[in-house]
């Protein structure tokens, strides 16, 4: 499917998207050379050093004053270490002999920290504290002006520290228009509890969040409390935060209105001081020998006699949807004793919400079995 665009904006901008089957953006080499399973590997070791400079650079990069995303060009030289982390991720995920345009293929990057400085975008916006709302990766500007979503072919995460939250990622999908796309079979999900140096990847089309109420009560603040004799001391006061370096790999899209990092910063970052863009070693990149994670597997049904089943209850974002989505909520079954086990040692968990039978994957009997169900919250 091709769509011909010409929008009277800032920069006269005249494209054509040209989309494929299942909705992602046409490239040579097509789906079959993108892994799009939901998975993760541990990155190379780093030295404490290098760890507190991405630190340090995460905290600029989240200036409440700045951009909330940036751009790096797949083709551009990297200025600073998070360009180039967010390049390496591009390169690994993106096979070398596939074909596409360079000038708006690559990588939109950002970074989240809870809690965040006096300064950092989410203590400015008062939810320092909370976690991260379900919602979909997509071109936020492209949305606003056409009301069509178009999403990334990958959404990446990488844990900076071992604080904090689980990604929560649930094979549900939204249309062009932006609607939830009912699937009356199974529901499939994976949870990845932060681990310091893990890299997550998953499809860039899938609902996900990072649900604050999965963490067992009190764990956070536990978790983020700087012992007395560093409160003054930066550089390790930075460690005792949840912080996600994200990475959107997008190929033959350019989301609309996203811009390098401010070139006036760059020397604001830790490179200033070092002049140096590198995070390992020259010859070693971060993905250097990475092994896939295993994950843990959990099985739920409505009515399951052995284990004991949560109900929870989750606002979706601002924006998940088109038009009238302002109350839209999400409710699914949890075992959350057995998912807080995974929070010590920072594992994954692959979830699979099961139907009873053919005749309960019907639609007038979608989600009974699931129990997820999208829904005008009071």
């Amino acid at each position: 499917m091709k769509m011909d665009m010409d929008m009277d904006m800032e920069d006269d901008i005249d494209f054509c998207i040209s989309l494929d089957k299942n909705g992602r953006t046409t490239f040579s080499g097509g789906d079959s050379s993108i892994d799009y399973r939901c998975k993760s590997v541990l990155l190379r070791e780093f030295a404490q050093h290098e760890l507190d400079d991405l630190l340090l650079d995460a905290e600029i990069a989240d200036c409440a004053l700045l951009p909330r995303t940036f751009w790096v060009g797949s083709n551009s030289t990297p200025r600073c270490r998070l360009e180039r982390m967010a390049l390496e991720v591009f390169r690994h995920h993106v096979p070398e002999n596939s074909i596409y345009d360079e000038k708006i293929s690559g990588a939109e990057w950002w970074v989240q920290i809870r809690p965040s400085s006096p300064s950092g975008r989410y203590h400015v916006l008062g939810c320092d504290e909370d976690g991260v709302q379900f919602h979909w990766d997509k071109d936020e500007e492209f949305r606003i002006q056409t009301q069509m979503c178009i999403h990334p072919h990958l959404s990446t995460v990488t844990y900076l520290s071992d604080i904090g939250a689980p990604t929560l990622v649930l094979d549900k999908r939204a249309d062009l228009d932006g609607a939830l796309i009912q699937n009356h079979g199974d529901t499939c999900g994976f949870l990845s509890w932060p681990k310091k140096r893990k890299h997550l990847s998953f499809d860039g089309r899938y609902l996900h969040s990072a649900p604050a109420d999965l963490l067992p009560e009190g764990k956070f603040q536990e978790q983020c409390h700087v012992p007395v004799e560093y409160a003054n001391n930066a550089h390790i006061s930075r460690r005792y935060k949840r912080v996600t370096f994200l990475v959107n790999i997008w190929i033959n899209h350019k989301p609309m209105t996203v811009k390098p990092f401010p070139a006036g910063m760059i020397d604001k970052l830790s490179c200033g001081k070092s002049r140096s863009t590198e995070i390992v070693s020259e010859d070693k990149s971060l993905f250097h020998n990475v092994v896939e994670q295993k994950a843990c597997t959990m099985e739920i049904l409505e009515n399951d006699e052995i284990k004991r089943l949560d109900s929870m209850d989750w606002n979706f974002g601002c924006n998940a949807f088109n038009a009238t989505s302002g109350n839209q909520r999400i409710r699914l079954k949890l075992s959350v004793e057995e998912i807080q086990k995974g929070h010590i040692d920072g594992s994954n968990i692959s979830i699979k919400w099961k139907v009873f039978s053919e005749t309960d994957s019907s639609a007038s009997n979608a989600n009974k079995g699931v129990d997820i169900i999208f829904c005008n919250g009071e």
